[in-house]
């Protein structure tokens, strides 16, 4: 059913993929009232640590605006829509997610703007975000900061078939598990 990838740059041992797992299973379960067991969760590490991808070391492995970055961690989640799921949901869904990693980093966060230590709140500028009252320039993105997260990407509308058989509508879960 939903499915949750965590893509990390940074080495994330057991004990935090543990509490990354639990805490987005929690949440999820929490949020749209189904089944834990219904939750998938993927671990992918990039691990190049630079912008050079390991198994190639002179072609960049990941691009932003057209240019070469290190690769950052970014959690997909793939949930299901529907009209008791609005945008509002899945932006809290996404902030949430966000203050779960800080946590388990050990990071202090601020849910209304970036991590305390790392950034000042943003301004958006066309295609370029700047630090609010930084010099014209100066981006958002700290690529230094190894164990920042990127992004959180919410995809609703997942359609799919699971241990041979269809998944329910969102907010159908329980009584689909229980026919099933």
């Amino acid at each position: 059913m939903p499915f949750y990838e965590i893509i990390h740059n940074i080495t994330l041992n057991a004990e935090q993929r543990q509490e990354l797992a639990t805490g987005i299973t929690n949440l999820h379960s929490k949020t749209f009232n189904a089944p834990s067991h219904f939750v998938n969760i993927k671990f992918s590490h990039t691990g190049t640590g630079s912008i050079l991808s390991q198994s190639s070391p002179a072609v960049p492995s990941y691009f932003i605006a057209g240019r070469a970055r290190p690769h950052p961690n970014v959690i997909f989640a793939h949930v299901r829509g529907g009209p008791s799921r609005t945008n509002e949901h899945f932006a809290k869904l996404a902030e949430d997610i966000e203050s779960i990693w800080y946590e388990v980093l050990g990071i202090s966060y601020q849910p209304s703007g970036h991590p305390s230590h790392t950034h000042p709140p943003q301004v958006d500028i066309g295609e370029t975000v700047f630090h609010s009252g930084a010099p014209n320039g100066e981006k958002a993105f700290d690529w230094s900061d190894e164990k920042r997260l990127g992004a959180v990407f919410i995809v609703p509308g997942l359609i799919a078939r699971e241990s041979g058989l269809a998944i329910p509508e969102a907010g159908n879960e329980r009584e689909w598990l229980q026919a099933n």
